[in-house]
């Protein structure tokens, strides 16, 4: 397996959807979905997610019950790094800092 495909797998399954769903939305322009789109997800942190990611809001991502989650969604929306270091997975911690340049 390639390393992205193991980085991949080891992302949880809802943090994982957000994040196919937002490079899906980049790969489009955005044109075809945004924050609308977000409330016909079920589960609570993964809307959340999708909320901060459509939006390019913090607020959402501090409802993500999961703290590493929540620290993923807050490193990607604000750029800043610093937020993958409070994540305790360390997987999960590495993949931020791979995605938050």
């Amino acid at each position: 397996r390639s390393w992205a495909m193991a980085a991949l797998t080891n992302i949880p399954r809802g943090i994982l959807s957000g994040l196919l769903w937002a490079i899906g939305i980049c790969g489009m322009g955005g044109a075809m979905a945004g924050p609308s789109d977000c409330y016909g997800i079920k589960d609570a942190d993964r809307r959340h997610y999708c909320l901060a990611m459509s939006k390019g809001h913090t607020g959402n991502c501090h409802s993500i019950k999961d703290q590493d989650d929540r620290n993923l969604c807050l490193a990607q929306v604000k750029g800043q790094r610093s937020h993958c270091h409070s994540i305790r997975e360390s997987d999960q911690r590495k993949q931020c800092l791979a995605l938050v340049k």
